[in-house]
């Protein structure tokens, strides 16, 4: 009896949280397309509006960007699990005791800031909608790779994407869209179109490799069902912007050192050139880096593939309303490309057929997926009878947290595994929580399954 109230009392305390789960899916969808439409004219505001020589540190930008962005996540980790401050606090005071398993961000920590660093200077010269389309090439840089690196398999349709990308992005860069505003702002002599593509360019690789190099590092620590004690994806934010914070306060103080003795005061110097554009710029960015860690938690690729497609369609919108952006057949077209290349590429639009979604062997590269059936089970409880998988399937790392493919995702949805709860460890603050330690059961023996 005590096991049927507690069953009883336990689902009926999982509704309200997959109700919040499903409002948090939702509200940083909606909050992520927002974001993105916004971030590209945030930028061009903020850099054009004074020359070089009256503009704010990029050094000083981003440790505000970050120090804002940590205490976001501070509140977020407070709110996990019902910890409240107390309980978030002996969280971050556990990681300062022992700082030794984060420091393997170190790397992809300075790459960040250094794309960070090309993509404000980028929109120095290139105009918001051109700057906005452009950078939905690092999807193409990231596949590429995840290929070379990570030796993934990329299915056909995926290739097509690519190139239908690169297509829409030659396309984009040939239409010679101009701003009519672009003459009356303040850096008009300064702007160079062709330097400050190289830097977005530079600015895609960086996202690629410090994405591809956070998965290498923690596909070697761990992957799903290796371990049921998991970082919380807040305190790892909280980690990458302290480290971030730090590595930019040294930049800073490299890059002031002959202005630091003639100048009135560090306080000057540290916030000149701040104006509301630019407080702008910083709280949209690290609402940004916020959002993009509830959307991969909470979404699906479907989903995120949508919101950065209409993301695309209201920047060149919102260029042509507040800089007169100029949109040419080139420009629509190559749009157009992009963005639906991004949806292929995604699975948000399929094209039906066995060798399309295949991956090829790339000449030897990569060996080519085998589909193999698993054998009938007939021990007592045993599931995934007859599933057909493939020999490497592939997981999404973020931080410590793995999120398993779709298929992988699919076959949890459709199967019951009988899961054992310890009641003991049911409290608000305890790390082996009910639900997550369910879902990493569930997740762990898929992918034993799998495998």
């Amino acid at each position: 009896l005590q096991h049927h109230a507690f069953c009883s009392q336990f689902q009926l305390c999982k509704l309200p949280v997959m109700n919040t789960a499903k409002f948090l899916k939702w509200s940083s969808l909606v909050g992520f397309c927002c974001q993105n439409s916004l971030v590209a004219i945030a930028f061009r505001y903020a850099m054009t509006e004074t020359k070089a020589a009256e503009r704010f540190h990029i050094s000083a930008n981003i440790f505000f960007t970050e120090l804002l962005k940590f205490h976001f996540a501070f509140c977020l980790l407070a709110t996990e699990h019902e910890c409240g401050f107390g309980g978030a606090c002996g969280k971050v005071g556990q990681w300062l005791r022992n700082p030794r398993s984060s420091l393997m961000l170190g790397v992809p920590v300075l790459v960040y800031c250094l794309q960070n660093a090309l993509l404000q200077l980028s929109a120095v010269h290139v105009p918001a909608a051109l700057w906005q389309v452009t950078y939905q090439g690092k999807s193409l840089t990231t596949a590429l790779l995840s290929v070379v690196f990570l030796r993934k398999s990329v299915k056909r349709v995926q290739w097509l994407a690519i190139a239908i990308m690169g297509a829409g992005i030659a396309c984009v860069q040939l239409s010679k869209a101009k701003e009519k505003k672009q003459d009356t702002m303040a850096n008009a002599k300064e702007q160079n179109i062709v330097g400050g593509m190289l830097l977005l360019l530079l600015a895609c690789l960086c996202s690629s490799f410090a994405g591809i190099f956070t998965e290498m590092i923690f596909k070697r620590v761990g992957v799903a069902g290796q371990s049921q004690e998991k970082t919380s994806l807040w305190l790892q934010n909280m980690q990458m912007a302290t480290y971030t914070m730090v590595v930019v306060v040294m930049s800073f103080i490299y890059e002031t050192r002959h202005e630091i003795a003639k100048a009135d005061s560090i306080t000057g110097l540290v916030f000149r050139g701040f104006t509301l554009k630019v407080w702008g710029l910083v709280v949209i960015n690290a609402i940004g880096g916020i959002l993009v860690a509830l959307v991969i938690k909470y979404a699906d690729n479907i989903l995120r593939g949508f919101a950065s497609a209409l993301a695309t369609i209201n920047s060149t919108l919102l260029a042509v309303v507040c800089f007169g952006f100029q949109v040419g057949g080139g420009f629509a077209l190559g749009t157009t490309m992009v963005i639906a290349s991004a949806m292929l590429y995604g699975g948000v639009v399929k094209i039906p057929g066995d060798w399309w979604n295949t991956a090829p062997s790339l000449c030897g590269l990569l060996p080519a997926p085998t589909a193999q059936i698993e054998p009938q089970k007939v021990e007592n409880g045993a599931k995934y009878a007859g599933v057909e998988t493939a020999d490497s399937p592939h997981a999404q790392v973020v931080g410590n947290r793995v999120e398993l493919d779709e298929e992988v995702e699919a076959i949890i949805e459709r199967q019951d595994i009988p899961i054992e709860e310890d009641i003991e460890n049911v409290g608000p603050c305890n790390e082996s929580h009910p639900i997550d330690s369910e879902e990493s059961h569930l997740k762990a023996a898929a992918s034993e399954e799998l495998t």
